[in-house]
């Protein structure tokens, strides 16, 4: 007779086999299970936060499971490049937003300028640090 394998009782059969090697693991070492449970999933926790930093582009290892790296080369330029593009779109507040960060602001085009000069030196901590002040700013209106 054959036996009905559906993938939610697999992920079940999965999450219960995770658990008893949690458990032997921490009655083997004589932690607490919370404790193996953290350093079992703790490098992804690192892996993810590293990933989303935007101005680290180095592979990561984990170790015994690979190296994870960005594949396109161009992905960062074209991060920021789209970033650009959104301070461009919202100039008005660009502008206020670089000139309450000490950024010498005459009109638009001088934070055009500014920002184009970044992009084009790949000065991306000067874009990210802009970035972050624009979202900060949207995020309370």
């Amino acid at each position: 007779m054959a036996k009905n394998h559906s993938p939610q009782m697999k992920k079940e059969n999965k999450a219960i086999h995770q658990d008893r090697l949690i458990r032997k693991l921490a009655k083997k070492y004589g932690k607490d299970e919370r404790i193996i449970r953290e350093i079992v999933y703790s490098p992804f926790k690192f892996a993810n936060r590293i990933i989303s930093d935007p101005l680290d582009m180095r592979p990561i290892r984990v170790r015994y499971f690979g190296v994870f790296a960005l594949k396109h080369k161009n992905a960062k330029d074209n991060l920021f490049k789209d970033r650009v593009k959104k301070l461009k779109g919202d100039i008005t507040k660009t502008i206020i937003i670089m000139a309450a960060m000490g950024y010498l602001i005459k009109d638009a085009a001088s934070v055009n300028r500014i920002l184009d000069e970044a992009l084009e030196i790949k000065d991306y901590e000067k874009i990210q640090t802009i970035w972050e002040e624009y979202k900060s700013v949207s995020k309370k209106v």
